[in-house]
């Protein structure tokens, strides 16, 4: 009976040996007691003497282990779904709705076939059809929101573009003074809305929002009408700026009284085939010209004799504005 009774007295001792957890009925803290991971708070590890320390710090997901994802530089139990690269950390790409770890690049030939070097310096698949600047084109493309366009689709002239728009270098672009007056992905320089960088991950947009290219773009998939004014629900499903041409009108009834309807721009006739008789109607639109079929109706300038179709039509640091090169920013 001693004996048992000195086993008895002993069994509580055993749960005060250096390096065996000991339940206080609190939170695990860094340096506390731990059986397995799972004891120790978030981004912490429980290590082989049962202590909690931090996890190894991580760039990415690709540095974690199976299971694993990085968040704020370490490696923690979970996985992660997606919408778009961005939403993925460097070194991995959006791989249908997971964050798959890619190789990391400083340009397109860093990356194996099929792939190409994002804004994030990683490899990810390039899109059919997708560009970032109209090098990745074909000669008779424009690269607009992301995808190549043949310049036959695009504008050329003011005309061509939504009333309040112009055509800047073959996209129709808002005029403003200021970011608010610009949709999302775009900001206002040197009076118009031009496409602009403002992120690095979707963690840098604001909620609703996702990092498509290096820009903050709301997301249109649940709601493929639902893109603000001056935005379309492109493929991918992302509200991108519009930058398609827009005809004004289809038949002469469109337009005011007298003004004859040409290739969706409404027109006035000048039936004497004299510039003096634009000029006297409008001097912005002050040059006669044979239409076809006898219809003599008044153009600008660059109506006529556009001094530019693209932007490499331009100097350098020039943009081409409804046909003519301008010096813009």
């Amino acid at each position: 009976m001693k004996s048992l009774r000195g086993v008895v007295l002993a069994f509580p001792l055993v749960f005060l040996l250096p390096g065996c957890p000991i339940y206080s009925g609190e939170p695990y803290r860094p340096g506390g007691g731990c059986v397995r991971t799972s004891d120790c708070p978030s981004g912490f590890v429980c290590e082989a003497d049962g202590s909690c320390v931090a996890a190894p710090g991580c760039s990415g997901d690709a540095d974690c282990s199976t299971g694993e994802i990085c968040e704020a530089s370490v490696c923690v139990t979970g996985s992660r779904t997606c919408r778009t690269d961005g939403d993925c950390a460097a070194g991995s790409y959006c791989n249908d709705g997971t964050c798959t770890a890619s190789a990391r690049c400083g340009a397109d030939g860093d990356c194996s076939g099929g792939f190409w070097c994002d804004f994030r310096t990683t490899c990810v698949p390039r899109p059919a059809g997708a560009c970032r600047t109209g090098t990745d084109c074909e000669a008779a493309q424009r690269c607009l929101e992301d995808a190549c366009r043949n310049v036959s689709d695009t504008c050329q002239f003011d005309r061509d573009c939504p009333a309040g728009s112009v055509c800047l270098n073959n996209a129709c672009s808002a005029a403003c003074t200021d970011d608010g007056q610009c949709p999302t992905g775009n900001a206002c320089l040197g009076g118009f809305c031009r496409a602009a960088s403002d992120c690095a991950a979707t963690a840098d947009c604001a909620a609703g929002t996702h990092c498509v290219a290096g820009r903050c773009l709301d997301d249109c998939r649940s709601a493929p009408s639902g893109c603000a004014s001056g935005a379309y629900c492109a493929q991918d499903a992302f509200c991108h700026p519009s930058w398609q041409p827009s005809d004004f009108c289809t038949v002469d009834s469109d337009c005011q009284t007298g003004r004859r309807c040409l290739d969706g721009v409404c027109r006035t006739p000048c039936p004497s085939t004299m510039d003096s008789e634009c000029m006297g109607i409008d001097s912005q639109l002050p040059d006669c010209r044979d239409a076809g079929a006898g219809l003599f109706l008044c153009f600008a300038p660059t109506g006529t004799a556009p001094e530019c179709r693209t932007q490499s039509d331009c100097a350098a640091g020039q943009d081409c504005l409804s046909g003519t090169c301008r010096n813009m920013r």
